[in-house]
């Protein structure tokens, strides 16, 4: 199994907060945000939203540890089909200071620059002492 340097990881993540930055998020699968903004208990997509860049901004701090390979290496969904999924699992989240959360991504190139390709988010159900 190849194992992904600090370097890469975290040019992921650096590639992600830029594509945040410069409102390129696309979502994948829109249809399910609603159900993972309720799971979440959060008010808004802003709300969504400003979780996901918590969430990328704490994994930059260490990328190697955060970083949870997703079960499937990519999506079928026409957006991203063939592209990586980079999945990171976070603690210390403002909104939830001792849940542990999973977010996915893609990130895509287009003309207009890279995208962020927001897959899902939602409190994780791995066991910690297995990770």
């Amino acid at each position: 199994m190849h194992r992904h340097t600090h370097k890469e990881l975290a040019g992921k993540l650096k590639a992600a907060m830029a594509a945040f930055e410069a409102n390129r998020v696309a979502y994948v699968e829109e249809e399910r945000l609603p159900c993972e903004i309720d799971q979440l208990e959060l008010g808004s997509l802003q709300d969504y939203k400003d979780l996901l860049y918590e969430c990328i901004q704490i994994a930059l701090d260490d990328p190697v540890t955060c970083f949870q390979p997703p079960a499937q290496k990519s999506t079928r969904h026409q957006l991203t089909q063939g592209l990586p999924m980079w999945g990171f699992e976070v603690t210390g989240c403002e909104a939830f200071p001792t849940k542990r959360i999973y977010f996915k991504f893609s990130l895509k190139e287009t003309k207009t620059g890279q995208y962020y390709c927001h897959v899902s988010c939602h409190e994780s159900t791995k066991d910690p002492k297995k990770t």
